[in-house]
């Protein structure tokens, strides 16, 4: 083959999409062309699948949502309180057999030893930020923060208890929380003057830092 047929024979073959690996053995003999892949090949191949975030972030009506009964709470009094600022974390438990959703927050109230629910003037907050939407795997949990400003029982205006409630967005069937650093229920001093209630996030990481 001459030069300039051999020249336009290869310029013909990279306009198709071929790419040879070298232009002739030692011998003389042509090398065989390799085809390159297709984009769409590589693109499969990098691709993330969605089903990795979906376990962590379903899509609305993915799982059934989670009924106040199907969780157990758990309330820890953090240490840094200081002055009359208390905080604490909220750890929700799916303790149900299935999967199930949780976004917003979990609504938490003050009790009286009558078991009467004692009227705190509550805010809720988008602390640390938005809800992320979860699907609850069973035994698996996610977390939420409180804050509230103490007080004394003797005023008025403030309110005293000796154990908190839990119940999710429009549920009225609230239960007991379980309380971890919390003075003892026969005590009655659990003070509120205000509450916040933060959103739920399936990370602890940064939930009661405000």
């Amino acid at each position: 083959m001459g030069t300039r047929t051999m020249r336009f024979a290869l310029l013909g073959a990279m306009s198709a999409g071929v790419v040879f690996t070298q232009q002739a053995c030692a011998d003389g003999t042509a090398v065989e062309p390799v085809a390159a892949p297709a984009a769409s090949e590589t693109t499969a191949a990098t691709a993330a699948s969605p089903s990795e975030t979906e376990s962590t972030s379903p899509d609305e009506g993915a799982v059934p949502v989670c009924k106040t009964a199907d969780l157990e709470a758990n309330i820890t009094l953090q240490p840094d309180s200081t002055g009359d600022t208390r905080k604490g974390l909220v750890t929700l438990t799916n303790k149900s057999d299935i999967e199930c959703g949780v976004h917003g927050r979990a609504a938490i109230a003050l009790k009286n030893p009558a078991d009467e629910v004692v009227d705190v003037p509550t805010e809720n907050v988008e602390e640390p930020g938005e809800s992320i939407r979860t699907a609850l795997k069973s035994g698996s949990s996610v977390y939420q923060g409180i804050k509230w400003t103490i007080c004394d029982k003797g005023d008025s205006t403030c309110g005293a208890g000796n154990t908190l409630v839990f119940s999710l967005d429009g549920s009225t069937d609230a239960k007991p929380a379980k309380l971890s650093n919390f003075p003892a229920p026969e005590k009655n001093e659990i003070t509120m003057k205000s509450l916040q209630i933060g959103t739920i996030q399936p990370s602890r990481q940064g939930v009661v830092a405000w």
